[in-house]
């Protein structure tokens, strides 16, 4: 039998099995009953609570697969408890543990929502600018494209108290050394 190179074995691709690849949900099962449809549905709705699927780790996502089990199977139980109109000892113990279950799993991901970063990358951020810009404009033109901006309205008092600041007057409304302050020299400072 020949013995193959380190590096040939690295660069054969692998198999993987439909479960791994994403092409069926469970290995042997058919993927549309009411309880697969349910499964599928928590497994995204958590991995979207972890950022997304290129962003949770796969051991994060294999404790999404077994919480999203268990809460089937809990919904399963609250069903039948409903109908039934009252719980016996046994499936009343059953969903006990099992919520102990998932609680811990639920822990274990994270029960807060993480966001995802959708902050625009820099050559993406450039791009769309540049693509945005007018035909013949160039970044030194932004200035002229820009409005210019408003003064914003001030009172009298608060041009008074500025004008004795640039003066070296105090806030108190008095000037500095017991001097009065005429309208007029007020009125030459503000021009």
């Amino acid at each position: 039998m020949p013995v193959r190179s380190p590096a040939k074995a690295a660069t054969k691709p692998q198999g993987k099995s439909r479960v791994s690849n994403g092409s069926a949900l469970l290995s042997g099962a058919d993927g549309r009953s009411t309880w697969a449809r349910r499964f599928r549905d928590l497994i995204s709705l958590h991995v979207a609570d972890l950022g997304g699927a290129e962003v949770a780790s796969v051991a994060e996502k294999s404790i999404v697969r077994r919480a999203a089990a268990i809460t089937v199977e809990l919904e399963r139980l609250e069903a039948k408890f409903a109908k039934d109109g009252q719980a016996c000892v046994e499936d009343l113990d059953l969903y006990q543990r099992a919520a102990g279950n998932l609680r811990r799993l639920l822990e274990a991901v994270g029960l807060e929502r993480k966001q995802r970063d959708v902050t625009p990358s820099l050559t993406s951020y450039l791009a769309s600018r540049a693509a945005a810009q007018p035909a013949g404009c160039f970044s030194g033109d932004a200035a002229a494209q820009q409005p210019a901006q408003r003064e914003t309205p001030t009172s009298d008092a608060q041009k008074r108290l500025s004008s004795r600041d640039d003066r070296g007057g105090e806030r108190d409304g008095h000037p500095p050394g017991g001097q009065s302050t005429s309208d007029h020299e007020r009125a030459r400072v503000r021009t």
